[in-house]
C-alpha cells in the first residue's frame, strides 16, 4: 500500500486503531476535512510516510498514531485550529521530524510524544498548552531551541521533559509556570541560559532538574521559588 485516497470519504469522523499500522510502503496522507480522531497506532510504524496534512476539523491525535515513522520529516499542523490533544508517543522515535509549530489550539502534550525524534530542531509551544507530561522531548539530541514565552496557561514541565536535548542552549520559561518536575533538563550539556525573567509564580524546582548542565552559568531565580 503506497496511497490512500480519501477524496470522496466526505463523512469520515474517525481514523480506528491501528487502521494503517506497519504499512511500510505508505508515502504521504492526506487526511480529509471531516476527520476529528486519528486512532491509537493509527500510522504506527510507516517507514516510508514522510509527509502527514492534518486537517481543520481534526481534534485529538491518539497514541502512538505514528510511533516509528522513521522517514517521517513533515507533519502540516498549519489548519488544524481545533486540535486540542497530542497523546502519548504520537510521534516517538520520529528521526527526521524537524521542526514542529503547533497551533493555539492545542492543550495537552502526552508523555513521550516526541522521544528520539534525533533531527528535531526547533519546538514552537503555543499559548494555548496547559499540560506538558513526562518525557516529552527526551533524547531529541539536536534540539536547539524551546520557546515557551507566549504560553500562558502551562503551570508545569513535566519530569524528564528536556532530558539529553545535548544541544539545547537556551529555554524561556512561561509567565504561568508553578512547577519544573525532576531531571527536567538533565544532561542538556550545551544549556547555556535559563530565563526566569517571566516566571514570578514558579515555586518548585524538581530533583536534578539541571543535573549534568555543564555550560550553564547564571542563574536568577524569581522571588516566588519555596522548594528546590
Amino acid at each position: 500500500l503506497k496511497t490512500v485516497d480519501f477524496t470522496r470519504c466526505k463523512h469520515l469522523k474517525e481514523i480506528g486503531e491501528e487502521a494503517f499500522g506497519y504499512c511500510e510502503k505508505l508515502e504521504e496522507v492526506d487526511i480529509p476535512n471531516s476527520v476529528k480522531s486519528i486512532g491509537m497506532n493509527a500510522f504506527e510504524h510507516c517507514n516510508s510516510l514522510k509527509k502527514v496534512f492534518l486537517p481543520a476539523s481534526l481534534e485529538e491525535i491518539g497514541e502512538k498514531a505514528f510511533s516509528e515513522c522513521e522517514k517521517l520529516e513533515e507533519v502540516d499542523f498549519s489548519l488544524s485550529t481545533q486540535l486540542k490533544r497530542i497523546g502519548d508517543e504520537t510521534f516517538y522515535r520520529c528521526k527526521k521530524l524537524q521542526n514542529i509549530v503547533l497551533p493555539d489550539s492545542v492543550t495537552f502534550i502526552g508523555q513521550e510524544a516526541f522521544v528520539q525524534c534525533e533531527s528535531l530542531r526547533l519546538f514552537v509551544l503555543p499559548a494555548s498548552l496547559e499540560k506538558l507530561e513526562d518525557n516529552v522531548f527526551s533524547n531529541c539530541e539536536k534540539l536547539e531551541e524551546v520557546d515557551f514565552s507566549i504560553s500562558t496557561r502551562l503551570k508545569r514541565i513535566g519530569d524528564n521533559t528536556f532530558c539529553n536535548c545535548k544541544k539545547l542552549e537556551k529555554i524561556i520559561l512561561p509567565v504561568s509556570l508553578e512547577e519544573i518536575g525532576n531531571g527536567t533538563f538533565c544532561g542538556c550539556e550545551k544549556l547555556e541560559e535559563v530565563d526566569f525573567s517571566l516566571s514570578t509564580q514558579l515555586k518548585r524546582i524538581g530533583d536534578k532538574t539541571f543535573y549534568y548542565c555543564k555550560k550553564l552559568q547564571n542563574i536568577v531565580l524569581p522571588d516566588s521559588v519555596t522548594l528546590i
